[in-house]
Parts: C-alpha cells; sequence; structure tokens
C-alpha cells in the first residue's frame, strides 16, 4: 500500500476523529482532499477542503483506509461494507473477529487512543487480525503516531488493560 491515497473516517466530526484526521494531516501523511469525513448533524467547519458525507457507504468506497470512530453504541447501526479494506477501529469493547464480520474484511485493526490525542500525545496500544500485512501495520504506525506513540501488541486481551 505505501502511502494511503484515501483515509475515511467515519465519526470524523467527533473529538477522536477529528483529532485523527489533522493529525494525519499535520504529519503529511494525506492532504485534506483525500480524507473523507462522516458526520450526523451540522456540518464542521474544520478541514473545510476534505469531503464531508453523511454517507458511511460512500466514504468507505473512497477510502483506502476506513477508520471507525464512533460510540460503541452506534456502531450496530454502521451499514458498511469494507470488503478487502484496511479497517480500523477506535471503538472500546468491539472485538476484531466482530468487526471482521460486520465489515466483510480480514484486515482489522483495534486500537485505543487517549483524549491527549487531540495535542498529539497519546499512547495507543494496538492490535492486528491475521490478515493485515506489514505495508499495513506500517500505515497503522505512522497514523497512530502521528496521534503521540504506538505500540503494536500480541494479544487483544491486552488493550483493555493497557488503556486503563
Amino acid at each position: 500500500m505505501g502511502e494511503p491515497r484515501s483515509i475515511g473516517i467515519i465519526g470524523g466530526a467527533g473529538w477522536l476523529g477529528r483529532a485523527i484526521a489533522e493529525a494525519v494531516v499535520d504529519a503529511a501523511m494525506v492532504r485534506p482532499e483525500q480524507l473523507t469525513l462522516s458526520y450526523r448533524s451540522g456540518r464542521p467547519e474544520f478541514l473545510p477542503d476534505a469531503v464531508w458525507t453523511r454517507d458511511n457507504q460512500a466514504l468507505a468506497d473512497r477510502s483506502d483506509i476506513v477508520i471507525v470512530s464512533v460510540r460503541p453504541q452506534d456502531f450496530p447501526a454502521i451499514d458498511v461494507a469494507a470488503e478487502g479494506k484496511l479497517v480500523v477501529s477506535v471503538m472500546a469493547g468491539i472485538p476484531i473477529d466482530r468487526l471482521s464480520r460486520h465489515f466483510g474484511t480480514r484486515r482489522v485493526v483495534r486500537t485505543l487512543p487517549n483524549a491527549a490525542a487531540e495535542v498529539r500525545k497519546s499512547y495507543t496500544p494496538w492490535v492486528a487480525s491475521d490478515g493485515v500485512t506489514e505495508e499495513d501495520r506500517d500505515v497503522v504506525r505512522r497514523i497512530l503516531e502521528a496521534c503521540g506513540t504506538a505500540d503494536e501488541i500480541a494479544k487483544e486481551a491486552d488493550i483493555d488493560y493497557l488503556t486503563g
């Protein structure tokens, strides 16, 4: 994959989605035009050159990487097919196997940045599914390091412990 051509953030108008979007632009991973951000009500004013949408499937269709940044209780309502795409979840409590089934992809990363992502000081542990490639890992690492520091961990069970 190398440099991602485009990143979509479902929940891009929320505080964490915004922090990630601004961080990847500031780190020059993507230009604002390469970002697609979804929102529920009232188009936000930040990153005016990004593509803004209420259609999460359209976001996934135009993105190489789909970041899911919604509250866990809102997750079941997200009806998006992301077959073959890299999906990165920042939701607490939704395991990789469920994310993989829901989005139709074997390339899933589960991660939990913290509020310090807004000031690029988050400590972010992350874990990848078996379908995630070395190129995917490199891109995920760079996205998360744009928000602070990040460590890949071996076991999904450790993610909640490390973020507590």
